[in-house]
C-alpha cells in the first residue's frame, strides 16, 4: 500500500510539472506544495506531553518499562500530543540508561548513552515548520535556541539535566524512582530560549507533577 502511495505521488508530481510547466522548487505551485508538505513531515519534531507525572514517571501505574527512562519513552509514544507516527524518546536522563554528556558541554558523541538528539541535526516544533535549533557533534545545544519549546506561559517538564548537559547531581528523583518530598528533580522551562529550556534553576520535589519533552528519532 505504501509503495502504491509513493508511486501515485511521483506520478502526480510528474504530471503536474509537465501539464502546468511548474517549478517543483516553487512552494506556491501544487507540486511545490506537495514537496514542502512531504519535507515538513520528514523533519524531526519536539513536543511536550499532555499528561503530567510525579517523579517516578509512571511507576506503579501500569506503564510498561523496568526503569523511568523506558516508561518515559512509552509515554511519549502514546501521548495525545504526539504529532506523527515517528518514534519518540523522552529528553530525560538518569546517568546510566540515558545520558547526554559525562563531561561539561561535550563534543564527543561517544559520551552519549541512548541519547535523544542526533548530532548536527535540525529540530522543529510539532508542526514541522517552526525551527528550534541545530545540535552540535555530540547532539547537544550550547547556544540560545531560535524559539521557545512552547509559545505562551511557563510549562515545566522533567529532564534531570544540569546546564552543561551532564546529569544534575541529586536532582533526578533518585533515578526517577521516587514520588515523595524526600527528593527533587530538575525540570526544563517551555518558554525559555537560554539553557533553562532544558535545565531550569527550579528543582521541584518529586511529588509534583510535570510533563515530559519528547524528541523525534
Amino acid at each position: 500500500m505504501r509503495k502504491k502511495l509513493i508511486f501515485l505521488i511521483i506520478l502526480l508530481l510528474t504530471w503536474s510539472c509537465f501539464e502546468f510547466k511548474e517549478s517543483p522548487l516553487d512552494p506556491t505551485t501544487p507540486t511545490g506544495m506537495i514537496l514542502k508538505l512531504l519535507k515538513d513531515q520528514r523533519r524531526l519534531k519536539i513536543f511536550v506531553t499532555a499528561e503530567k507525572f510525579v517523579g517516578d514517571i509512571g511507576g506503579g501505574t501500569g506503564v510498561p518499562g523496568t526503569n523511568g527512562i523506558q516508561r518515559a519513552d512509552f509515554i511519549c509514544n502514546n501521548d495525545a500530543n504526539k504529532p506523527d507516527n515517528n518514534t519518540y524518546k523522552a529528553m530525560i536522563v538518569d546517568g546510566t540508561n540515558r545520558r547526554a554528556c559525562s563531561t561539561s558541554n561535550c563534543i564527543d558523541p561517544n559520551e552519549n548513552v541512548d541519547w535523544v538528539f542526533k548530532p548536527n541535526t535540525d529540530y522543529y516544533r510539532p508542526n514541522g515548520i517552526l525551527y528550534l535549533f541545530t545540535t552540535n557533534s555530540a547532539g547537544i545545544v550550547t547556544t540560545n535556541i531560535a524559539e521557545s519549546i512552547l509559545a505562551g506561559s511557563y510549562y515545566p517538564y522533567w529532564t534531570g539535566l544540569a546546564s552543561d548537559w551532564t546529569i544534575s547531581p541529586s536532582a533526578h528523583c533518585n533515578n526517577w524512582t521516587d514520588y515523595t518530598t524526600s527528593n527533587i528533580g530538575r525540570v526544563g522551562s517551555s518558554n525559555s530560549k537560554d539553557s533553562k529550556w532544558y535545565s531550569d534553576i527550579s528543582s521541584p520535589s518529586c511529588d509534583s507533577s510535570n510533563a515530559l519533552l519528547c524528541v523525534g528519532q
